[in-house]
């Protein structure tokens, strides 16, 4: 029976591996053949013309003192008229030093602290939650305590809004790092996020899947986030949680060319497994909220968008969490262990398989990606991803744990205020 067992779990790993290598295959492929087509002169002048709309931007901070100054000068950079600009700063109560970083930096006249009163939980979503209704905005955008948005970033949001569609509910910028050379953690940090918002998201779109927001440089139709009740503030990745509520409310959400950068949690293995670990536990989470009822989420998203639903959320958490016992595998089938050989040896041949080629796309996607970037020179550091994912299942399998003792934990990223951004924002 345990053999048996055995079997059924490596099966199930392999099924998990073939549809998440296959979506960012497809991604790839999409990516390819896709032609960017810049907007007409007219498009663009139509823009111009019609009333700009009021833009709200909240930015949550707690504990931020550190990079409180970098900040402000970041949001006074932003090109776009002050008059229509509302920026909320969202700090916890008795976050004093915060307080006292912000006003010793000088508050723009755009600017406002919002004070949230203490809670049962102190998360971001409750932050966001309690400040949207001192918003004066007809979008919403959130940035983070450490982000150097390009200072265009506003008005590129609001003409890409007001040309769409009225269902497209919000956009979701790209986000780089501005310390990639820091150390090779910082590096690997980097490839990850240009293979994921500069092929895979936009290989999402382009799939008509629902697209995991990410928890920055998106920007909201207020309506749109009122209609589907704003952000789940006991989930620990309202961003993912949120874009699925939007699918299902038949809104989409597009990626826009515009790039964020901010501060890789490079510091040290044990700050990136924390911050990694409370991504996937929102994850595991926003896969069980969903599919408390099965028939209606196939109903609100639709077959395709429930397939994408399942690869993204349950096969990415599969992979991280089954890496490990691949290598193990693996190992124990070089030195002739028994165990090893319960595993038939088709299925055994057909896992090695669909790992060499998901690492080859893994590759292949972040090189173009870097590329584009203007990062080629650590180009070389995709070799050593297989490393770098094994550190995310240790952080998968915290988040597991997490699940059962302390599922609404917030694990704070530290930020150091010491780093300073590349002139460049690619």
């Amino acid at each position: 029976m345990p053999w048996h067992a055995l079997t059924a779990a490596f099966l199930w790993i392999f099924a998990a591996q073939v549809a998440t290598v296959a979506l960012r295959l497809v991604a790839l492929l999409a990516r390819w053949r896709a032609h960017r087509q810049p907007p007409t002169m007219g498009a663009t002048r139509l823009a111009e013309h019609r009333r700009k709309p009021r833009v709200s931007i909240l930015v949550p901070l707690k504990g931020e003192a550190a990079v409180a100054g970098q900040l402000l000068s970041a949001l006074r950079a932003m090109e776009y008229p002050e008059a229509l600009l509302d920026i909320k700063l969202v700090l916890e109560a008795g976050d004093t030093r915060t307080l006292a970083a912000i006003e010793r930096a000088g508050m723009p006249p755009t600017v406002e602290v919002v004070t949230v009163p203490r809670g049962t939980v102190e998360t971001k979503p409750r932050a966001m939650n309690y400040a949207l209704p001192f918003c004066k905005g007809e979008i919403v955008g959130i940035y983070d305590a450490e982000d150097r948005p390009d200072p265009g970033q506003i008005r590129a949001v609001v003409d890409h809004l007001m040309e769409a569609d009225p269902k497209v509910g919000c956009v979701q910028g790209y986000l780089d790092f501005y310390n990639p050379e820091d150390n090779w953690l910082s590096r690997w940090f980097t490839i990850d996020y240009a293979n994921w918002f500069r092929i895979v998201l936009l290989g999402i779109q382009r799939l008509g899947f629902p697209i995991p927001l990410g928890g920055t440089t998106v920007f909201f139709r207020r309506r749109a986030l009122e209609e589907v009740g704003c952000w789940d503030a006991h989930n620990v990745t309202e961003d993912a949680d949120l874009g699925m509520r939007l699918a299902r409310h038949g809104y989409r959400c597009e990626m826009i060319a515009t790039t964020t950068e901010e501060e890789a949690c490079a510091d040290s293995r044990r700050r990136w497994i924390r911050q990694r670990s409370r991504w996937l536990k929102g994850y595991a989470i926003t896969w069980a909220t969903h599919m408390r009822r099965p028939d209606r989420l196939w109903r609100d998203l639709g077959p395709l968008g429930f397939v994408g639903f399942q690869v993204l959320f349950l096969g990415g958490l599969t992979s991280c969490l089954a890496l490990p016992v691949l290598w193990v595998a693996f190992l124990l089938g070089i030195a002739g262990v028994p165990v090893a050989e319960s595993v038939p040896r088709g299925l055994g041949a057909a896992l090695f398989a669909i790992l060499t080629l998901g690492t080859a796309v893994d590759w292949l996607g972040s090189a173009i990606a870097l590329v584009e970037t203007g990062r080629a020179r650590i180009v070389p550091w995709i070799l050593g991803l297989p490393v770098y994912g094994l550190l995310g299942s240790v952080a998968a399998y915290r988040a597991i744990a997490e699940i059962f003792y302390k599922p609404f934990h917030w694990h704070k990223t530290h930020h150091s205020g010491l780093r300073r951004p590349h002139a460049d924002i690619g």
